[in-house]
C-alpha cells in the first residue's frame, strides 16, 4: 500500500508539473491570462504532491532514496522557479527575456533530471512492490494446502456428527420400541 502510494505520488508531481508547464507556455505564447488557471492548478498540485512523498517515504531512507529524493526537490523546485520566472516576465512584458529564459534550458535540464530522478525512484520502489506481491503469493500458496485439509477435517467432523445423530435416533426408536 505504501509503495503505491508512492508510485501513484509520484506520477501526480510529474503530471502536475507538466500542466504548469503546459500553462506556462500558454500564457508565454498568447499573454492569456487564462493559461495560467492549469498553471496555477499545476502549482499547488506540485507543492502538496511533494509534502505528501516526503511523508510517504519516512524519515529513516536508505542514502540512494533520501538522495533520490533530494534530487525529487532540488529539480522540481528548479522547474517551478523557472517557469515562475518566465510567467513574472511575461507579465511584466519582458517577452525577449521571457523568450531568452526558455532558450537557455534551465528548464528542459531540470525537466529531464527529475524525470530521470523519479524513474529511478520508481523503480526502486517497484521492485520493493514486485517482492511484496511475490511473498503475498508464496503466503498464499503456503496456506491454501491448510485451508484444503482444514476443509476435509470440518466436512468429517459434520460427516462423523450427522453419523452420531442418527445412531442416537435409531438407538432412542429401539428403547422406545422396547
Amino acid at each position: 500500500s505504501r509503495t503505491s502510494g508512492i508510485i501513484a505520488t509520484l506520477d501526480d508531481i510529474v503530471r502536475a508539473t507538466m500542466s504548469g508547464e503546459t500553462g506556462q507556455r500558454g500564457y508565454f505564447i498568447t499573454s492569456d491570462t487564462r493559461y495560467l488557471a492549469p498553471y496555477r492548478v499545476g502549482e499547488t498540485d506540485y507543492a502538496a504532491g511533494m509534502a505528501r512523498l516526503r511523508r510517504q517515504m519516512g524519515e529513516n531512507l536508505p542514502a540512494d532514496q533520501a538522495q533520490l529524493l533530494a534530487g525529487i526537490s532540488r529539480l522540481g523546485d528548479a522547474k517551478w522557479a523557472e517557469m515562475s520566472g518566465v510567467v513574472a516576465l511575461v507579465a511584466q512584458r519582458r517577452i525577449p527575456d521571457a523568450h531568452a529564459r526558455m532558450l537557455s534550458d534551465e528548464g528542459q535540464l531540470a525537466m529531464q533530471g527529475l524525470r530521470k530522478s523519479v524513474a529511478e525512484l520508481e523503480s526502486i520502489e517497484q521492485v520493493k512492490l514486485d517482492r511484496a506481491v511475490f511473498a503475498a503469493a508464496a503466503a498464499e500458496a503456503r496456506i491454501v494446502p491448510s485451508l484444503t485439509a482444514l476443509f476435509v477435517v470440518i466436512v468429517c467432523a459434520l460427516a462423523l456428527g450427522l453419523w452420531q445423530a442418527v445412531r442416537k435416533a435409531e438407538a432412542e426408536a429401539i428403547a422406545e420400541g422396547a
